[in-house]
């Protein structure tokens, strides 16, 4: 009979732990990373970062930086990303 925790580590290997490390590299990147528009990476679609964006006109700031965010993101963490999504939240 095998042990809960190598079930746990099976399966967060299974569904993503990678994705974790990665998100990680990322937000400590992020941190160093000047002159981004304001958001945060909260997470990732395939190959794809998702930034959570607090207002309309930072998400815009996205749209309009994309491609340059997506460089220096690829160039601070060496990890492949393809896209962004913006994933709009607004504080509450």
């Amino acid at each position: 009979m095998r042990e809960i925790k190598d079930l746990i580590k099976e399966t967060l290997a299974e569904e993503g732990l990678k994705k974790v490390e990665d998100l990680l590299k990322v937000k400590k990147a992020w941190e160093k990373m000047g002159g981004l528009p304001k958001g945060a990476p909260c997470g990732f679609k395939g190959e794809k970062l998702v930034v959570r964006v607090d207002s309309h006109a930072w998400a815009q700031e996205f749209s309009v930086r994309r491609k340059e965010v997506i460089e220096r993101v690829r160039d601070e963490t060496g990890l492949k990303i393809e896209d962004i999504i913006i994933k709009y939240k607004p504080q509450v």
